[in-house]
Parts: C-alpha cells; structure tokens; sequence
C-alpha cells in the first residue's frame, strides 16, 4: 500500500453516476459549450513521491477535476479553459519553495489543495510577495493561519482532530492520547489542542511521537495503554495507521482508536474490526464511499468525474475529495469574473458570500474570519464519522468546531 500524508488520504470510494453542472451561485447552469476562452493556470503542489510522505494520485485527481469542469465551461464569464501547473515537492523543504517560485513564474491565477509541511513560512513568503491566493490549502501551520492569501476550505487538521475529541467524549472517552509523526513542528501541536480539549471536557495527554520508518508498531499501542489512554487518536499517514491498527489487533489493548478519516482505508478498517468497529473518524468532508451518497450527493459528481478522468473507482481517496472540493471553491470564487487572474481572483475571495459548495461542506464564505488563531479558516465545521464494523457513516450535521475555541 502507497504511503500517503497524514493530513490528507483516506479512503475508497465505490460509485459512478451521471455528472451535475455547476455554476457560482450553486443553480445548474445553463451554458452548454465546453471552456473555449483563454487558458488560466492554476497551482499545485504536493509531495507525488519522496522517501517519506508520497500522494501519486494528487497529478491524475486534479487533472479529472480540471477536465470535469472544463466541459462545464472552465473558469469566469470568457470560459477560461483551466490548465493545471503541478509540481512534485518531494517532501522537501527546498523543493516546496522552489514549488512556490514555479508557480509565479508561471503565473498561476490560483494554487489548489496545495500540500505544504516543511516549509510552510517560505511557501507563504514566496505566494504572498506574488499576490497568488492559496484555495484549499491544508492550514496546520502558523504561517498558514493568518496569511491573506490562505482560503481553507476545510478546517484543517488541527480543527478536525478537535472535532474527533468531541465525538469521543460523546462516547463517553475522556483521555486522549494523540499519536502523531515525528516533524520539526511536532511539539507546537499540543498547545494548540489543549485549549479546546479541555472546552469539551477531554484531557490530552502527553503526545507519542512516530519517526518515519518504524516497523514496530507494538511500543506505540503500550505507551499508549500504559498513559491510561481511553482512546488514541492516529494522526498518522495511511501506511502507519495500518500498522498501529495492525498492532491494536494484536495486543488488544482496550482503548479506542480515532483518528482522521484520510488516514484508514476501508479495507483496514474491515480487516480490523475486532478493534476498528465503533472508531471516532472525524474529517471536514464527508466519507467518500457509497453509503454516504444519500446524505451528500454532491458525491455523485465526484465520484463521476473521477472515474471519467481515469481513476479506477477502487483508487478514490479522500486526498482527492480535498482537491475536487478546491477546485470547486475555485470555480465558484472567479465564476462572475471577466477577466481571471490572481489580483481578480483574490479580490474576488475578499468578497465572496455564501458560496455552494454541493453539498460537500457547509456554504463557503472565505471572506468570513475564522476562529481564535485561526483566523483565515472561515469554514470551521466538521464531520465526525463511525465505523460499524462494514461502513463509515458520516452524520449529516457536522460540528461547529469554533465555539471550542477561545476568540
């Protein structure tokens, strides 16, 4: 299995449907003719391949989304055709900056579901200095947090992992022990959650730290049960969280495992059950599988244009959902646009109201500030998930995760 990041992938999705126009303000639209305009480049950047967090399918999801919405008229009132402009970060903190010149060099009028972790202050620093918006990016840094360029669509994982807490503590689980990579920013991570954990009413006790390339998944279960640990919550890449699961299985610990949807697969959670069945999953979209389509069908879209664009239905993952739903932000953002750039796009996102987003997360206003330090994450809601022993099922409401923050 293909490691992929720990802020983003997830899961299989199993459906193929009819395609649903779009339009800015979330009516069908009624223009018929494909995007004939000019071309108008759009960002992004994620580590494909590298020694540690690797997403090889990001190029081919966001290629199916821009071919999706090409057909539907491409970007802004000229029918802009959309042209991605990817670049592979390989997880390095110098080839995400050079990502970042790349993308003003080419003059990219947007960067979309960038995934950025090393060096997220000099990403900033390059974007901001080129005026480029950033729509849909994973905030998880401090530089991330306040830029004016940085339009979150999700709320990010520091927010989802808070809204994991609270659907534990429903559970009726009050010590949380968060398993989490080992980075350079590790330790800034706990202070931010210790605020709104203890506003739900769960403690958070002291972080077990992951290095890349472990193999022995065993030590990470004990020191976890040896804390006291009701319930551990994985903040770990795709392949690492099948390890500590693997591990669970095998020491049966007792406590009960969470975590961020992207990070299991169903066949992980199905091969598992003895350990998986009632987990905590909590992610600002939706679980990308079929038994969601009916409270979300704004699924349907994206499950067809994936499959149209080349993805076999057994591939989808929640890493791609993100980038779809990026691009829809897009898409909507510039779709009263005569001209499309970035100083038209930006200027439009400083003002835009209520943006239909299908369904997939609440009405987007990124002209909205966000919550406590998190002041560019306008869309503060997120989803919490449980695995039945077959299928995760995403409740409909989600939470509001801002009132467990201090403003």
């Amino acid at each position: 299995m293909r490691n992929r990041t720990i802020l983003i992938v997830a899961v299989l999705a199993v459906v193929v449907v009819s395609l649903v126009p779009l339009s800015g303000t979330g009516v069908a639209s009624t223009r018929a003719q494909k995007a004939d305009g000019p071309v108008v480049k759009v960002g992004f950047m994620t580590p494909v391949e590298s020694e540690g967090v690797s997403n090889p399918q990001d190029p081919d999801a966001i290629k199916a989304a821009t071919k999706y919405f090409n057909k539907q008229g491409g970007a802004g009132t000229e029918h802009n055709r959309i042209e991605p402009v990817i670049c592979d970060t390989h997880g390095d903190a110098n080839g995400e900056v050079a990502c970042a010149r790349q993308m003003a060099d080419e003059g990219v009028a947007a960067v979309l579901g960038d995934l950025i972790f090393e060096n997220a202050a000099g990403v900033t620093d390059v974007l901001e200095q080129a005026q480029i918006p950033r729509i849909g990016l994973s905030a998880s840094n401090p530089a991330d947090f306040s830029s004016p360029i940085a339009f979150p669509v999700s709320a990010g994982p520091l927010g989802e992992v808070v809204g994991a807490a609270a659907g534990l503590d429903q559970a009726g689980d009050k010590k949380i022990a968060l398993i989490q990579v080992e980075t350079p920013t590790a330790s800034s991570v706990p202070p931010l959650l210790e605020p709104p954990f203890a506003e739900i009413g769960v403690e958070l006790l002291d972080p077990i730290l992951v290095g890349t390339g472990e193999s022995d998944y065993s030590t990470f279960v004990a020191d976890a049960q040896r804390e006291g640990a009701d319930a551990a919550t994985l903040l770990l890449s795709e392949q690492a969280a099948a390890q500590f699961v693997a591990a669970t299985a095998q020491l049966r610990p007792g406590f009960r495992l969470s975590g961020l949807s992207p990070s299991f697969t169903i066949e992980v959670l199905r091969e598992n059950k003895d350990v998986t069945k009632g987990m905590v999953l909590a992610n600002s979209f939706p679980y990308p599988t079929a038994n969601n389509v009916g409270r979300f069908p704004g699924l349907k879209t994206y499950f067809g244009a994936m499959k149209a664009g080349g993805i076999s239905i057994d591939e989808l993952n929640t890493a791609s959902l993100r980038i779809w739903v990026a691009m829809l932000g897009f898409v909507r953002a510039a779709a009263d646009l005569d001209a499309v750039t970035n100083e038209t796009v930006l200027d439009a996102l400083g003002t835009a109201q209520e943006l239909d987003m299908d369904g997939l997360i609440q009405p987007w206003t990124p002209s909205t500030p966000g919550y406590g330090i998190f002041t560019r994450i306008s869309n503060h809601f997120v989803y919490v998930m449980t695995f039945d022993g077959k299928n995760v099922a995403t409740k409909k409401a989600p939470i509001d995760i801002g009132q467990y923050f201090s403003s």
